[in-house]
């Protein structure tokens, strides 16, 4: 019976939803089988700064699901994430609001690793060991200007390990 389905669910990709991403079919001995479609690509991940598990939202912020390896998805580090619910978007507007910089900040600098928030300070790690520090409070677009300015000069890079741009001149340490 198993095999009859999923020869005919094979047979019959075509016939299955166009929003259906992934499938995975696992067998379970003795008589279960698991089926796990995805019908939407993760956009943005956030995670626990001790947990090793990504929670994973698609391009509306709705909760997709957890994985336990890295989704290479832009990626928040978060000190707290409560009261997230698979298939809706987080209820807690800071927490938000952080997924949307999230995503905004490794669109506009694709080489971001990781983005963790703390008060009204971002930090940014980047490649080669360096962090990049930004404010909440002051004007996104100036300092990814900044920011952007500094990492494309190869020779200013050298020895750096922090970039701060909060300043009207980037400081670097």
């Amino acid at each position: 019976m198993v095999k009859f389905f999923l020869s005919r669910l094979y047979s019959s990709k075509h016939y299955l939803p166009t929003r259906l991403r992934t499938l995975h079919r696992r067998k379970i001995l003795p008589h279960t089988l698991a089926l796990s479609l995805q019908s939407v690509y993760p956009t943005v991940a956030a995670k626990l700064e001790t947990e090793a598990t990504w929670i994973i939202f698609d391009e509306q912020f709705r909760v997709i699901g957890t994985r336990t390896v890295d989704p290479n998805v832009p990626t928040l580090t978060a000190s707290s994430l409560t009261n997230l619910v698979v298939g809706s978007a987080p209820q807690d507007q800071t927490l938000l609001d952080a997924l949307k910089l999230t995503r905004a900040l490794s669109a506009a600098i694709p080489n971001i690793q990781g983005i963790k928030i703390v008060d009204s300070l971002i930090y940014l790690s980047l490649p080669d060991y360096r962090q990049a520090i930004m404010s909440t409070e002051l004007p996104q677009a100036t300092q990814i200007q900044s920011l952007q300015a500094v990492l494309a000069n190869a020779t200013i890079l050298s020895g750096i390990s922090t970039i701060d741009v909060r300043f009207s001149q980037p400081v670097l340490r």
